[in-house]
């Protein structure tokens, strides 16, 4: 039994290039699921801040619908709410203020 070692060589070539030709398409698709990736997070960040927008405008139209429609005691807890957030800046610029 000879072995014919030309022809074995030549089927490793072939087998080494087409291995070559898939690890080059494997990145390239790795490659563009990274830039589809990059695109979805940036959505995303949009999409988060543009929720994050739509929400203070609802909450500011709650409060404004309260203060319209609203009871005294309604009236109140909003009035409680918003000096609690006044407060809460206060003491976030007095930490601020800490640190220069």
């Amino acid at each position: 039994m000879s072995v014919d070692f030309k022809n074995k060589l030549k089927d490793l070539r072939i087998l080494i290039a087409k291995l070559q030709q898939r690890c080059l398409q494997a990145e390239t698709h790795a490659n563009e699921l990274d830039r589809q990736l990059g695109q979805a997070k940036e959505k995303v960040s949009e999409l988060e801040a543009e929720n994050k927008e739509l929400l203070e405008k609802y909450k500011s139209l709650q409060a404004s619908a309260t203060l319209m429609n609203g009871s005294n005691a309604d009236i109140d807890a909003l009035r409680r709410q918003y000096l609690e957030m006044v407060n809460l800046v206060d003491d976030c610029i007095a930490k601020l203020e800490q640190r220069s």
